[in-house]
């Protein structure tokens, strides 16, 4: 059981960050780079937004995000089959294009796994994802945590502060959320002050971001 939750991470993980910090290669080299991180499992391509939409959906239909406002995003959705489970993990992000100058990203994901690996959100915010980071990072800590809400689901958010041997400081905010087998995570990562930069930008993807699963 420990093997597949960890292979899952690996793909859930390894999709977060390295699609979101690499530099300055073709979308499809990101992909099977991503593919190659997360354990071996292969992706599909990404599918830029057009510039004259409000809102994104990712291929499967699974999450939906409204755009950041201003210049300078480039948003992207990727699917992978979720190991041990029949279900897939499903995501979108958004990131600063300038990756050089203004690294920050923001994502939004949703994945399953088997009933006997459901864990409450504290737990995989302040444990789980928390050893799992220890593979990514010099080191990182929890700074801040409490419980959230996302319409009638409780969750819990943490903020992090990590050191990243290539990129340096970093920090992040991320809420997580579970209903059954299904865990949501939401998530602004990136420089601190581009964190702080783009703290209305974070407010408003924890906000608007809508699941097809959870849907009335």
């Amino acid at each position: 059981m420990r093997r597949t939750l960890t292979a899952l991470l690996a793909v859930v993980l390894g999709l977060s960050f390295v699609a979101g910090c690499r530099k300055k290669e073709p979308i499809a080299a990101d992909r099977a780079k991503a593919a190659q991180d997360a354990a071996g499992v292969p992706v599909e391509p990404d599918r830029p937004a057009g510039d004259a939409v409000k809102t994104m959906t990712g291929k499967d239909g699974a999450v939906t995000v409204t755009l950041p406002e201003g210049d300078g995003w480039e948003c992207l959705d990727q699917q992978a089959p979720a190991p041990g489970s029949d279900k897939r993990v499903s995501l979108v992000k958004c990131r600063r294009a300038d990756r050089d100058k203004e690294f920050f990203f923001l994502l939004a994901k949703v994945y399953g796994v088997p009933e006997s690996e459901v864990k409450p959100p504290r737990e995989l915010a302040t444990q789980v994802f928390a050893a799992n980071y220890r593979e990514l990072f010099q080191d990182h800590k929890i700074v801040k945590e409490g419980a959230v809400r996302m319409g009638g689901l409780e969750g819990y958010e943490v903020v992090l502060e990590m050191t990243h041997q290539t990129m340096g400081q970093l920090k992040k905010i991320e809420r997580v959320f579970t209903r059954g087998e299904d865990v949501f995570v939401l998530s602004g990562e990136g420089k601190p002050e581009n964190v702080e930069k783009f703290a209305g930008a974070i407010e408003s993807w924890f906000d608007q971001t809508r699941f097809k699963v959870l849907a009335p």
